[in-house]
């Protein structure tokens, strides 16, 4: 199987210090670290620091609201555990 590389980009709603600290053993691990206050602004910021279009953006969270948000923004979402089916060579759904 070909093995795609994709920026990963770490998305958080809270205080960049919080998460900078939090993520300091995974130096390196993301293209980008976005942080803002609410789903939505952090969201779209990391679509945009992405620089891809939200359609292409798959959002991982096992919080249902943050997954209807990203939906909303016209991202496809995933839980946890449908990431992991994904990683094993399943599909995952099209975008509603």
């Amino acid at each position: 199987m070909e093995r795609l590389e994709v920026p990963v980009v770490a998305v958080a709603d809270a205080e960049a210090e919080i998460v900078d600290r939090a993520l300091r053993p995974l130096d390196g691990a993301f293209a980008a670290v976005v942080t803002a206050r609410g789903p939505r602004a952090a969201l779209r910021a990391a679509v945009a620091r992405a620089g891809v279009p939200a359609e292409r953006v798959v959002h991982v969270s096992a919080d249902r609201v943050e997954l209807q948000v990203a939906a909303g923004l016209g991202m496809r979402t995933a839980s946890p555990e449908q990431l992991l089916h994904l990683a094993a060579g399943g599909a995952l759904a099209a975008a509603p």
